[in-house]
């Protein structure tokens, strides 16, 4: 909590919510994540699919390409 009081408005409390994995408690965040959309990188950035383009080696989040479907 001292953390967060310090670091308010600095955009560093989500991915302090993602290191202790308390971005998965609705204790902690208005909008949690399940254990299934946290594995599948729910807390990542989506990577556009034009980006293959560029790198053909990289894989897409797997989160992010199922979203819709």
């Amino acid at each position: 909590m001292e953390r967060e009081r310090e670091l308010i408005g600095e955009g560093i409390r989500y991915f302090d919510l993602i290191r202790t994995r308390r971005i998965m408690s609705a204790e902690w965040t208005m909008s949690p994540l399940t254990l299934d959309q946290y594995n599948r990188g729910g807390w990542t950035w989506p990577i556009d699919a034009s980006a293959l383009n560029n790198n053909p080696y990289m894989q897409l989040n797997q989160y992010w390409t199922t979203i819709g479907r």
